[in-house]
């Protein structure tokens, strides 16, 4: 949709979620009555519309569904007329959310509403969520209905948005940027984190134990847009199957999934055996697709005379071979220093550079079903591989036993070698017949 094109919105949600305060924020004034009342102030579909800049915003307010004033084809009625209102049709349909209060089972049930009285594909293509009653850009972190919003935005293609009443509208999920640290203990991830909220969220300490025990998510507002951040503890300072728990928890507190990866190394380390498991581990975690959502981040940029004079950074990273290999498979790099510097335009060009690497994904972020996909299709090679390994125990065994005279044996070997045969065969024909 061009920037200029006539914009139509439908309200819709249960009586109290905020619709009609949502209608009054998008339009820059008192539209729409409100009130505190616990029954519908919303009794028929309501149009305002504002003009602005070359372009018309139209917003139809609608009654709370599940409003026990009408009955339910009364309201079934009463909402259908909000698309004649938005003649030749909506373009998007804005569903209410009241954070803040219990997400019941009228809530849940809103999705299946939608579903079932204007379709899959109003609520797949042309619904967003619009959460209110939380400070902008902050859906609330771990609490009982935490994955139950998750479950309810999956329902709406991840397409979500959160305001207040103080909130200047902007219809663009896309201004938000979700980003998550991965790297070993003691690259300067937390530090990192900081320096990108601009303020000290993330715990600090000069410690050669990982401090950050569990993935942790902090948000923040900078120049109209919601920066998401989520720490992660250090590789080779947790067990495999603890750090990939702990990985699949960010990529729920990124959700709908993060834009990208920053793998933080010290630009005053080198490019060791550990630095190089850890890439593998995290591609093998993630799948091959994890690289094009990969900027490599540098610590400790205070090394170099000038950390912005790239011929600079080129030719220091030139003397390893590693590093320069794993610069070019990846989305590129960027260089911070994290100790002492108030120097802001480092955020700043880094963001560009995130903005510069959605674009080439086509906006899509790294989402969860990305990695069940993979994760299923690596347990699927463990089995083939465990397969193949069996056929081939089988065919060693036999080769060994048919290659030699029996006679010449000893007894207890030629019972072993029986047994590995035996036990091979069969669990190659088990394998087989799969």
């Amino acid at each position: 949709m061009a920037d200029n094109e006539d914009l139509r919105l439908v309200l819709l949600g249960k009586t109290g979620s905020g619709k009609s305060t949502t209608g009054n924020t998008i339009l820059g004034r008192e539209a729409f009555k409100v009130d505190f009342s616990p029954d519908s102030v919303t009794k028929q579909c309501e149009k305002h519309e504002i003009t602005g800049e070359g372009r018309k915003i139209s917003v139809v307010d609608t009654p709370g569904i599940f409003n026990t004033s009408l009955t339910d084809e009364e309201l079934r009625a009463e909402i259908g007329k909000s698309v004649l209102l938005s003649s030749p049709g909506p373009h998007v349909f804005l569903l209410v959310i009241r954070l803040g209060v219990r997400f019941t089972e009228e809530e849940r049930n809103t999705v299946k509403w939608i579903q079932d009285n204007f379709g899959e594909d109003a609520l797949q293509k042309f619904t967003m969520v619009i959460f209110t009653g939380e400070p902008r850009g902050q859906l609330p972190d771990f609490h009982s209905d935490f994955f139950e919003l998750q479950k309810f935005i999956a329902n709406c293609s991840d397409k979500y948005y959160i305001f207040d009443r103080s909130t200047h509208f902007q219809l663009n999920t896309d201004s938000e940027v979700r980003i998550v640290l991965l790297g070993k203990t003691g690259s300067g991830k937390s530090s990192t984190g900081n320096t990108i909220l601009g303020r000290e969220e993330f715990q600090v300490d000069s410690s050669p134990q990982s401090i950050t025990k569990k993935s942790k998510r902090v948000c923040s507002i900078q120049r109209e847009r919601t920066v998401l951040v989520i720490d992660t503890p250090g590789h080779f300072d947790t067990h495999d199957d603890e750090m990939t728990a702990e990985l699949e928890r960010a990529l729920d507190l990124a959700f709908p999934g993060p834009d990208v990866f920053l793998l933080v190394f010290r630009l005053d380390g080198k490019f060791t055996i550990e630095e190089k498991k850890t890439v593998e581990w995290i591609e093998k975690t993630f799948g091959e697709e994890i690289r094009k959502y990969i900027i490599v981040l540098f610590t400790h940029g205070n090394i170099l005379k000038d950390k912005n004079d790239k011929q600079a950074v080129e030719e220091y990273l030139q003397k390893s071979s590693g590093m320069k290999m794993l610069i070019d498979s990846v989305a590129g790099y960027h260089v911070f220093e994290n100790e002492g510097n108030d120097d802001k335009t480092q955020v700043t060009e880094l963001l560009e550079k995130i903005d510069e690497l959605k674009e080439r994904n086509g906006c899509k972020m790294y989402t969860k079903s990305m990695y069940e996909k993979e994760k299923s299709a690596g347990m699927g090679r463990v089995t083939r591989a465990a397969g193949a390994a069996i056929v081939g125990g089988g065919v060693a065994a036999a080769t060994l036993l048919v290659g030699t005279r029996l006679a010449e044996i000893k007894p207890d070997v030629a019972v072993a070698g029986g047994g590995v045969l035996v036990g091979g065969a069969v669990a190659a024909l088990w394998y087989l017949q799969k």
